[in-house]
């Protein structure tokens, strides 16, 4: 994010968690996306995400250029301390939501059928539509 707000064009990549990764095999697949990235990209656009599941790695699956997902999940958190006698919790990586007919589909569900995804991301978070009406709320940090 920091790279988009400075004006250089950033692009995250992930790949999905597994124990035996083939984290070669996934960068040569990231380095042939990201340059095509580069070549069409268009200043409106600085910042990008791909993501790449398991399956895919070293296979010549489907690219979808899809919404980041915002659906809840994995939820289920398991109690732990750590050697300090510290509480900690771990997440239980629960899997992703399933796509329901008519839903629009988004970089978790494209990830959960293979697909290697892609989201134009943006750094602004602001939501505009609330900034007028709270600016009349009259806050004060007097009594």
């Amino acid at each position: 994010i920091e790279g988009a707000f400075f004006g250089i064009t950033s692009i995250a990549v992930s790949l999905e968690y597994d124990e035996h990764a083939r984290f070669a095999d996934a960068a040569v697949m990231a380095r042939r996306l990201i340059e095509q990235i580069l070549r069409h990209r268009d200043d409106d656009t600085l910042l990008y995400n791909i993501n790449i599941p398991t399956i895919a790695v070293g296979q010549d699956v489907p690219v979808r250029v899809v919404p980041m997902g915002v659906a809840r999940y994995g939820e289920h958190f398991l109690k732990r301390v750590d050697p300090r006698g510290r509480d900690y919790y771990w997440a239980t990586n629960d899997p992703p939501p399933q796509r329901l007919p008519g839903q629009e589909e988004t970089d978790l569900t494209a990830l959960k059928d293979g697909c290697v995804t892609l989201t134009p991301l943006h750094f602004d978070l602001t939501q505009r539509p609330s900034l007028e009406r709270m600016r009349d709320w009259q806050l004060s940090l007097g009594e």
